[in-house]
């Protein structure tokens, strides 16, 4: 039940891994189980989240194993509060069907240049081992991006 709790309404419904602290929800799931103790914020948040994210990753990995051809979406942005981010995105298909995942979403702190960000996408393509299978990369048209793919593709 833990799983499913994680899974479905943590990771599913986007609430907040602090609701397995609050006593109401507490309440409900001792109505529904009263043997069943849920695990505290820390666990899923340190053992339960990390474990499930290196299953699904385990996944996409393998999957990504048996394509020949990839495409990446990037984008790098900074949010009202001075956050950073990279996020990136394979797509492909399979078996005729288009499939898209997302593989990267991480703080980018400090400046976004050129060289950055063709570290960080080549970090990408290297941890889900899809070196030689990147067909195109799709950006916006900030010159940081440009200048990206420019040094990522600087030797074809």
């Amino acid at each position: 039940m833990s799983n499913s709790i994680v899974d479905n309404l943590i990771i599913g419904c986007n609430l907040p891994v602090s609701i397995v602290d609050n006593p109401k929800f507490r309440q409900c799931l001792s109505d529904f189980d009263p043997k069943f103790v849920m695990p505290c914020r820390q666990t899923v948040s340190y053992t339960m989240i990390p474990k499930r994210c290196d299953s699904r990753k385990a996944t996409l990995v393998a999957f990504l194993a048996g394509k020949s051809n990839v495409a990446l979406t990037a984008d790098a942005w900074t949010d009202r509060r001075s956050h950073a981010f990279l996020g990136v995105t394979v797509h492909t298909f399979d078996d005729g069907d288009p499939q898209s995942r997302l593989i990267a979403f991480r703080a980018f702190p400090g400046s976004h240049t050129g060289t950055r960000i063709a570290e960080e996408l080549e970090s990408v393509i290297e941890e889900f081992d899809i070196q030689g299978k990147v067909r195109y990369i799709v950006t916006d048209n900030a010159s940081n991006m440009k200048k990206a793919l420019d040094i990522m593709f600087y030797d074809l």
